[in-house]
């Protein structure tokens, strides 16, 4: 997260860049804290499901989009 940013402006702007989507209907659905072995440091991870998105989903660096079929 960039500073000053919220979670929500975050998601946005990080799928964007990551796999050219923008989010328009999303909810939280869990937040998990863990650390690294040996590294003290806290990271915080927020989850969100998407209902609602514009734009092409496509594969980056980061991630590889997949269907998941939750019904």
């Amino acid at each position: 997260m960039k500073e000053g940013e919220t979670i929500e402006n975050a998601l946005k702007r990080e799928m964007k860049e990551e796999i050219g989507i923008i989010p328009k209907d999303f909810e939280k659905v869990g937040i998990i804290e863990f650390q690294f072995q040996g590294n003290p440091e806290i990271l915080e991870v927020h989850f969100f499901k998407i209902n609602e998105f514009t734009g092409i989903p496509r594969e980056s660096e980061e991630m590889k989009p997949k269907w998941f079929d939750i019904g």
